[in-house]
C-alpha cells in the first residue's frame, strides 16, 4: 500500500497524486519500458480519520505487525501524537560534468552537496553510471556499494519484512544468514542474482535516460526564457499527461526539451527494492522485475535541483578530492 505524502514535510496529505501516477506509468513510462513491469494499481479512497489511523504506521518500529484495525485505534498503544497525518479543519544519470578536470556526474554532484548542506552524514560510494555501465564487474560494485551503504537507494526484504535499508544495516554475515540459511551461498550471490536480473530493464532505462539531449544547465536557462504561462504550466506534475503521449519527444521547441529533461530526470530517479522468499523447488527460475510508482518531475524539482548542482560544483571546485571522480 501507498500513501501519498507532503515532500518537505513527510506529513500524509489528503490529497495524494496517485491518479497523476498511474497515468504516468501507463503513457510515459510504459512506452520504454513496456507493461510487464508495471504493476497495475488500484486507487481506493481512504476517509480521513482512518488515514489519521494508518499514518501513525511509518512512526513505529520496522515489521512490526498490526493484527487487527481496531488495534490502530487504541489510543494508549498507538497515541494519535505519532500520526504523520494531523487532522486539521480543512484536511492534500548518463550525463556528467568536468569540474577542476575531474569528471563528476550529476547524481554525485547533487549528493555531495546533500552532503555539504548536512542533510545526511557523509556521502557514500554509489554512483549510478557504474550501475548502469553494462559491465559485469562495473554493475557487481555498484551493488555491493549499495549493501554497505544503503543510504536512501536500497532495501531488501524477506517474506516480506525489511532487514536491511539505510536504518538498519545489517553486517554482511548476519545478512548471509538470514538471506541464506544453511545454503551455500552468500552475499555476492545475492549481488550477481540482482545485476543478472536487472541487465534488461536497466538498459530500457538508459534509453529513456537519454531522451534528455541538454542537461541541466541548458533546461534551466530554457526554462527561464519561456512565457511565465507557459513556466507555470511545466511546474504541474500532470503537464505531461496532457501532451499527447510521447509526441513531445519527436519535437526540439525550448518547451518540449524542457520536458523531455523532466521525462528523463523522472526515469534517473530510482531506487532498489530487493524481495526475497523462499520457493518451491518447481519454481526456481521465478525472478521478476517491476516498477510499482515512480516520482513524476516539474520543472520546481528543475529550479530546486539546478540551485544545489550549482551549489554542488561550487563545493567541489573549493575542494576537487572531496570526492573520488565518477568513471564514466
Amino acid at each position: 500500500m501507498e500513501v501519498g505524502k507532503q515532500r518537505k514535510s513527510g506529513m500524509m496529505t489528503a490529497k495524494p497524486k496517485c491518479e497523476v501516477v498511474n497515468q504516468y506509468l501507463e503513457k510515459l513510462i510504459s512506452p520504454f519500458l513496456g507493461e510487464s513491469y508495471l504493476i497495475r494499481a488500484k486507487i481506493v479512497h481512504i476517509p480521513v480519520d482512518r488515514l489519521h489511523h494508518i499514518a501513525k504506521i511509518p512512526a513505529l518500529p520496522h515489521n512490526l505487525k498490526i493484527e487487527t484495525w481496531e488495534e490502530l485505534k487504541d489510543e494508549c498503544k498507538y497515541p494519535s501524537a505519532i500520526s504523520f497525518f494531523p487532522i486539521h479543519m480543512l484536511s492534500g544519470f548518463t550525463k556528467y560534468i568536468l569540474v577542476s578536470k575531474r569528471a563528476f556526474c550529476n547524481n554525485c554532484i547533487l549528493q555531495l552537496e546533500k552532503c555539504k548542506s548536512a542533510a545526511f552524514e557523509a556521502m557514500y560510494d554509489f554512483c549510478p553510471l557504474e550501475l548502469y555501465s553494462g559491465e559485469r564487474h562495473r554493475m557487481h560494485s555498484s551493488i555491493d556499494s549499495l549493501i554497505r551503504d544503503p543510504h536512501r537507494n536500497l532495501r531488501i526484504f524477506v517474506d516480506g519484512n525489511c532487514v536491511h535499508d539505510e536504518l538498519s544495516v545489517l553486517p554482511r554475515e548476519d545478512l548471509k544468514t538470514i538471506l541464506f540459511p544453511g545454503a551455500p551461498a552468500d552475499v555476492d550471490t545475492l549481488i550477481s542474482v540482482i545485476a543478472c536480473t536487472l541487465a534488461v530493464v536497466l538498459s530500457d532505462l538508459l534509453r529513456a535516460q537519454k531522451v534528455d539531449n541538454i542537461g541541466i544547465i541548458r533546461a534551466f536557462q530554457y526554462f527561464q526564457k519561456l512565457p511565465l504561462n507557459i513556466q507555470r504550466e511545466l511546474t504541474n506534475k500532470s503537464n505531461l499527461l496532457n501532451r499527447g503521449g510521447v509526441s513531445f519527444l519527436k519535437r526540439s521547441d525550448p518547451r518540449s526539451l524542457v520536458e523531455r529533461y523532466l521525462l528523463a530526470a523522472t526515469m534517473k530517479d530510482c531506487s532498489l527494492m530487493v524481495s526475497v522468499r523462499l520457493v518451491d523447488h518447481t519454481q526456481l527460475s521465478q525472478m521478476t522485475n517491476v516498477i510499482p510508482t515512480t516520482n513524476p518531475k516539474s520543472a520546481k524539482n528543475l529550479e530546486n535541483a539546478y540551485r544545489r548542482f550549482v551549489n554542488g560544483v561550487e563545493a567541489i571546485r573549493a575542494n576537487p578530492k572531496i570526492h573520488k571522480p565518477c568513471c564514466v
